[in-house]
C-alpha cells in the first residue's frame, strides 16, 4: 500500500499540450469511445457508493486505496471530458444521483451478502481487478487504433493509473481468494451477478 500511496494523485494535465488536439484528426468511432470511457470514469463515485455500504470499508488498505482510487479515477473523468471537448466533440453530463428501481435492489442485496458472508471483499477485489485490467486494455487497444499523438500522451498517462489499480485489485485479490471456498463463491457470486 505505500509504494501505491507514494505515485497516487491527479493524472497531471498542465503539461498535456492542448491546443495540439484539433491538429489531428479524430475518428468518430473514437470519439464515441472516448466520451463512454468519460462517462464510465467519471461514473466510479457511485461504484464507491456501493462499496461503502460493504465491509471493504473495516479493512484500513482497501479503504485507504479506495480514496486515492476514486481521487484519481475522477481526474480520468476529467482529462478524457477536456480531450473530447478540445478534439470538437461533446460530453453529455448525466445525474449521478439516479438509480433505476433494479440498481437499487442490487445495492440492497450487495449490502446484504456483505454483511452476512465475512469474504465478501474478496468478490469487489476479483470485480475491481477485473474492471481495471479491461480498461487499461481498452485504453491500450484504443491508443493502437488512433494515430494522435496527444491522446496517446494522454492514455498512456491514464494506463499507468489503471495499472496500479489493477496490480492493488489483483493482490489483494490474489490473497483473499487463497481459500478454495472463498474462491468458489466468488467466482459464483461474479459469473450469476455480473
Amino acid at each position: 500500500l505505500d509504494a501505491y500511496l507514494s505515485r497516487s494523485g491527479a493524472v497531471d494535465l498542465q503539461t498535456i499540450p492542448w491546443d495540439r488536439v484539433p491538429r489531428h484528426p479524430v475518428p468518430p468511432e473514437a470519439l464515441r469511445a472516448l466520451r463512454y470511457m468519460q462517462d464510465i470514469e467519471s461514473h466510479t463515485i457511485m461504484y464507491l457508493r456501493a462499496l461503502l455500504e460493504t465491509r471493504a470499508v473495516d479493512d484500513p488498505e482497501v479503504a485507504t486505496f479506495l480514496a486515492c482510487w476514486v481521487y484519481e479515477e475522477t481526474f480520468h473523468g476529467i482529462a478524457l471530458a477536456r480531450f473530447v471537448r478540445a478534439a470538437g466533440g461533446a460530453i453529455e453530463l448525466r445525474a449521478r444521483s439516479r438509480r433505476t428501481f433494479g440498481q437499487r435492489i442490487e445495492e440492497r442485496l450487495t449490502a446484504w451478502l456483505a454483511r452476512t458472508w465475512p469474504d465478501f471483499v474478496a468478490v469487489h477485489m476479483a470485480w475491481g481487478a477485473i474492471n481495471e485490467l479491461t480498461t487499461l486494455t481498452g485504453y491500450r487497444r484504443l491508443a493502437a487504433l488512433v494515430d494522435h499523438p496527444v491522446l496517446h500522451e494522454l492514455l498512456d498517462r491514464i494506463v499507468l493509473d489503471e495499472s496500479r489499480h489493477f496490480y492493488f485489485y489483483f493482490k489483494q485479490a490474489e490473497r483473499r481468494l487463497a481459500r478454495p471456498k472463498t474462491a468458489r463463491i466468488t467466482r459464483a457470486v461474479i459469473e450469476r451477478s455480473w
